[in-house]
């Protein structure tokens, strides 16, 4: 099916792309209806995708009626899934509640913290298909909000994530420090917080584009690139650009 990409986001924060099919295939295309309310713990969702056997690499479509929402933040959602010896394979699919709407996207899985919990879906929150369609119409720029512990950090650009982050003690001593490979992981660096008690956490980032059909990273904070230090006493967050062979 013929179809042409026109705005991304960094894959490190919401990972969505927006497609743009022709006029002539659009017609035969049925959307979803983005979910008006805001989700509740708990509350039944459904997703569907793809799923298969690594070893053998077959994939087929898959449908989970009953998933519960776990956890949820400004920017995800974080849903049970009860797959096992199956690749999950669901990337890119929908997930909507009891009424067929669209309450996010799915963009990744862990295994549950035991033998016998789920495994752990992710998803962007679908109203962020507002802020890829704001980025279209605007020359690719919009923000994403940048949250720990519920606390906004900064506003990032819609394709700028967070490539490394440090936790410092109040004379900026490194504490404990992160090379963000993928998707930023909020919830190791949020109990590290708890671990250490930092004064500041230092956050470099890197801006992503697709060149031809390659997304590449633009910036690596080894060569120098934008940064946010936000102070855990004062919650004030400062931007400044750092050499990091410099520190």
């Amino acid at each position: 099916m013929p179809a042409k990409i026109v705005q991304v986001s960094s894959p490190g924060v919401l990972d969505l792309a927006l497609v743009k099919f022709p006029a002539n295939v659009e017609r035969h295309l049925r959307p979803f209806e983005l979910a008006t309310h805001e989700p509740v713990l708990g509350e039944n969702l459904r997703t569907m995708g793809f799923a298969g056997y690594v070893s053998f690499g077959t994939i087929w479509p898959i449908y989970l009626p009953d998933r519960s929402l776990l956890n949820k933040t400004s920017l995800y959602l974080r849903a049970d899934m009860w797959l096992t010896s199956q690749r999950s394979g669901l990337c890119g699919g929908p997930i909507w509640d009891k009424d067929g709407r669209l309450v996010g996207i799915h963009t990744g899985t862990t295994d549950g913290k035991t033998e016998d919990a789920p495994r752990e879906a992710h998803a962007t929150r679908a109203t962020f298909i507002n802020t890829l369609l704001d980025a279209y119409h605007n020359g690719g720029k919009a923000t994403v909000p940048f949250e720990l512990n519920g606390q906004k950090i900064v506003d990032l650009e819609i394709n700028e994530a967070v490539s490394y982050v440090e936790l410092l003690d109040e004379d900026e001593e490194v504490l404990w420090e992160w090379d963000v490979s993928s998707k930023f992981p909020y919830r190791k660096v949020e109990q590290k917080i708890l671990e250490h008690q930092p004064r500041y956490v230092d956050l470099t980032t890197s801006v992503v584009n697709w060149e031809g059909n390659i997304l590449v990273s633009r910036t690596k904070h080894k060569f120098g690139s934008v940064s946010y230090r936000y102070d855990l006493l004062t919650g004030q967050t400062v931007r400044y650009d750092k050499n990091f062979w410099e520190r």
